[in-house]
């Protein structure tokens, strides 16, 4: 219905590669939930979840979207969670390597060092 009345609404997917226990990418033949909008006629892009400015980009272009009566938008962040699930989970099915993959893109230390280097 979002498409059908062009409302102004955007939604937002933070999409962390997880799902509880199973990586995202083992539990759908097409793990790229953008994509997925496509069916219901929704316009969709992938945006670096770790990175604030693209997605600040992102937003930013849906906003106007939205503002001009171009109807919804939706937005992929793809992300990652550092942490177990819950205080439960004791985080065992990740691998190091993995961890260090992604904790090298942390978004807050990526911001910090733009405004540093930009000032």
């Amino acid at each position: 219905m979002a498409v059908l009345w062009k409302l102004p609404v955007i939604f937002v997917v933070e999409n962390n590669q997880w799902a509880i226990g199973m990586a995202h990418h083992r539990s759908s033949s097409v793990p790229e939930i953008y994509k997925k909008a496509s069916a219901f006629g929704l316009p969709s892009i992938e945006v670096d979840g770790m990175d604030v400015l693209a997605v600040h980009n992102v937003a930013k272009e849906a906003v106007a979207r939205a503002r001009s009566g171009e109807g919804p938008t939706l937005i992929e962040a793809l992300t990652y969670r550092f942490r177990g699930h819950s205080l439960a989970d004791p985080d065992e099915l990740r691998s190091s390597q993995e961890k260090r993959f992604w904790i090298v893109r942390d978004p807050i230390q990526r911001l910090k060092k733009h405004i540093l280097d930009n000032n």
